[in-house]
């Protein structure tokens, strides 16, 4: 959705990656046939390399030669934008001796961005041989690195790399401060530690593994390590406006065998433990320290699909609660506290919610579900 909520966005997966722009008031829009090999950025949900510019009315993304039909690499990405009726605009990407630019993560809507250089050398034809894989600030319209950090400048890093897990397996969030410095925080998840074992790689009792970290990177600072909120448990992040704060968020599920959708002639589902824990938490960027917690009882398999999105004021959120009675549930959060203001069920039984968020100004919010998209005015409590 565009912070005018006038228009919306959709990368498809698939062989066609087709992306389309569409103007919610007419209808009408754009489709171009943009395939990319690294249109992700790290493993964090929806982490497409698209974001809409400030004033909504175009869109950053990227493209990139790629072979076909297998889809290897033949270039690293050229960023690009473009506006409703599909006109692009090309931008030369900034320049890194690491490598080709392989990985980006748009940071507000100016052109400011989280990437990666010289990271994906297997996945080129011919392949790489970047020996100096980086990850850097860059500002795109200007063609500037703005700052980078190597593998040895965190001690997290270090022990990926020497597992043979680098900057391609990790999740970020990312936002530009107050001040116009860009902060972003990287989310590692628990991996095996291969270098521990005569066969560290085969699945046996005889593993190690490296805990669950967190890395705080301030432009021009250096990278702080803090122990990950929810241990090795996958979780999403997205950081206050400010920076200061994250709001975290995982898919808490019931206990035991998670079934197949079914919607004829259906089998009984088989039986689930319900668990009740910890599904959001808001902690402090610099320090670590947990500020309030949201808790949720999972009692049926759910689509997990969703995160959390903090409004552009700091004032509220929204996260994906486990579902109930097979219907989506969506709450709206005080940042203040973590109160639950409200709960949002929009979607039909056995359907889920497919996206959501908050307009420019933040006193309204959408819940977009199998073609319906719902708009809500928001008032101060």
């Amino acid at each position: 959705m565009s912070p005018d909520a006038k228009s919306m966005a959709f990368w498809v997966n698939g062989r066609e990656n087709l992306l389309d722009l569409i103007n919610l008031e007419s209808g009408l829009g754009s489709r171009l046939f943009n395939r990319v090999t690294f249109r992700d950025f790290g493993q964090r949900y929806s982490e497409d390399a698209i974001a809409w510019s400030s004033d909504g009315s175009t869109l950053w993304s990227i493209e990139q030669e790629v072979q076909e039909p297998a889809g290897w690499a033949l270039s690293g990405l050229t960023p690009i934008l473009i506006d409703e009726e599909g006109r692009v605009e090309r931008f030369a990407p900034p320049q890194h001796q690491a490598g080709p630019l392989d990985g980006i993560d748009w940071v507000g809507g100016d052109g400011l961005a989280v990437a990666k250089f010289g990271t994906k050398g297997s996945y080129y034809r011919p392949m790489r041989g970047d020996i100096s894989p980086t990850l850097a600030m860059i500002d795109v319209p200007a063609g500037k690195v703005l700052d980078t950090i190597v593998i040895d400048d965190a001690e997290v890093l270090q022990q990926r790399a020497a597992s043979n897990h680098d900057f391609n397996y990790f999740s970020s969030a990312s936002v530009q401060l107050p001040d116009g410095r860009i902060r972003t925080l990287l989310q590692f998840p628990r991996v095996v530690d291969r270098t521990y074992g005569q066969d560290a790689m085969a699945w046996s009792n005889d593993r190690r593994f490296l805990p669950a970290a967190w890395l705080t990177w301030t432009q021009g600072q250096t990278p702080v390590e803090m122990p990950a909120p929810f241990g090795f448990s996958p979780a999403h992040s997205e950081l206050s406006p400010d920076g200061a704060h994250a709001l975290v968020w995982r898919p808490l599920q019931p206990e035991g065998v998670i079934h197949i959708e079914c919607f004829q002639d259906c089998p009984p589902l088989p039986e689930v433990t319900p668990v009740k824990d910890t599904i959001a938490a808001l902690v402090d960027t610099e320090t670590g320290d947990t500020l309030w917690k949201v808790e949720a009882t999972a009692r049926e398999a759910w689509n997990t699909f969703g995160g959390a999105v903090i409004s552009p004021t700091g004032e509220f959120a929204l996260i994906a609660l486990p579902s109930e009675g097979r219907r989506q549930m969506i709450a709206l959060l005080s940042m203040n506290d973590g109160r639950i203001l409200q709960r949002f069920s929009p979607s039909c039984n056995g359907c889920f919610t497919s996206s959501f968020g908050f307009t420019r100004g933040g006193d309204q919010m959408w819940i977009a579900a199998y073609g319906s998209l719902a708009f809500y005015d928001l008032s101060q409590r």
